[in-house]
């Protein structure tokens, strides 16, 4: 054998035991987990990988202490971060709006009759029903309706003007009231079974303006917004708010219009909003802030049944016990640009806000608004 051949071997043998004695030694002493001096350090470390453009996160802690942290951009074109007053769209937090109002109008004595179908017109829409089982408003604000979740997925053809970027904008009332009379094929019968419905959502919403002499929209300003005094929330942008507004971007990190409805579909996840007005809400729903809705929103609270992943039903809100023994009640949205979650533990007081203003295929609201609730337990 040729000298060199064996100082090669040599050379490779002892290459061979230095990658098995190094791996041995990190299997011997693997990093431990990163070790932080204070909540911001930690949610810094935490949002990082799920910063796409912009992102802002607001805390209530263990001192009901309020803090804001801004990271990224409020567009792709300009370094502008997001303060306490950009405008991001929530989705389907929008949800927990409308389950207030059902809840709050149930107290007020205007919601007696359960069946949804006593506050339609009948002479325009007839809602569908299985097996001999109406639909009630306790079915669509669980979404236990079985009613799909848009009107596409039940093979139905779109509206004139649908457009994929802004998919619900195109469907007027009186689309709607047909699709529901005539084309609306239950999943279930009534109450059998959960499955989340946007279009069962937004129809509560529809009820909910009819039972006022008024539209969705009026009553969310009249009972919520002013109530709250949430000047920088909407259905839709006002000019003030076009004027600190976060952009959206679809996973290809391409704008998006703004995300509309029209009536039918507004009370399913059309609200934008500002993180300083999010607080508030948030602290009356733990009742920091004093508000006579606080009746109605523990009543919201209140879980119904477990499913899946997401923990509990509750009325626009979902229960979740925690690894670390806490009972977080919270909801998530998505649009097609942005992202949302608002949690708290009502026992300590302690809530947490994320808005972000890009697609995850991920969910990074589901999956960071919990680590943040827990890191929050820490200092």
């Amino acid at each position: 054998m040729h000298k060199s051949s064996i100082i090669s071997r040599i050379v490779f043998f002892g290459l061979i035991v230095s990658i098995v004695f190094s791996h041995c030694k990190k299997e011997e002493n693997p990093p431990g987990p990163p070790v932080f001096n204070s909540l911001v350090e930690e949610v810094d470390y935490l949002v990082e990988p799920f910063l796409k453009v912009g992102f802002m996160v607001g805390i209530i802690d263990k001192n009901q202490n309020k803090i804001i942290l801004s990271y990224g951009s409020k567009t792709t074109d300009a370094d502008v971060p997001p303060d306490e007053n950009t405008v991001f769209e929530i989705g389907s937090i929008s949800k927990s709006f409308t389950c207030l109002l059902s809840k709050q109008f149930a107290a007020m004595g205007l919601l007696e009759n359960d069946i949804a179908q006593t506050y339609l017109p009948s002479e325009l829409v007839n809602l569908p029903e299985k097996d001999g089982k109406p639909i009630t408003l306790y079915q669509l604000e669980t979404h236990t309706s079985g009613i799909p979740r848009k009107p596409i997925d039940g093979g139905t053809n779109p509206p004139p003007g649908y457009n994929k970027h802004n998919p619900y904008a195109a469907y007027t009332t009186s689309y709607m009231y047909d699709y529901y009379s005539n084309y609306c094929n239950l999943l279930f019968t009534p109450g059998a079974r959960w499955e989340y419905s946007n279009s069962g959502m937004g129809l509560l919403g529809h009820i909910i303006g009819l039972v006022d002499s008024s539209d969705y929209e009026t009553v969310l300003y009249k009972e919520i917004f002013d109530e709250l005094e949430m000047d920088n929330s909407s259905l839709f942008l006002t000019q003030n708010q076009k004027k600190n507004v976060a952009t959206g971007y679809n996973k290809s990190l391409n704008p998006l219009p703004e995300f509309t409805a029209r009536d039918i579909f507004q009370g399913a996840g059309f609200i934008k909003s500002s993180l300083a007005d999010m607080i508030r809400y948030l602290e009356a729903q733990m009742g920091i802030l004093q508000t006579p809705l606080y009746g109605a929103m523990k009543n919201c609270q209140q879980p119904q049944f477990e499913i899946d992943y997401f923990g509990e039903q509750c009325f626009g809100w979902y229960k979740l016990h925690l690894e670390d023994g806490q009972e977080i009640t919270y909801c998530g949205g998505n649009t097609i640009g942005f992202g949302s979650y608002l949690g708290f533990n009502a026992s300590l007081s302690t809530g947490v806000i994320l808005w972000y203003n890009a697609d995850f295929d991920d969910g990074a609201n589901l999956t960071l608004g919990p680590l943040i609730l827990k890191a929050i337990q820490k200092y």
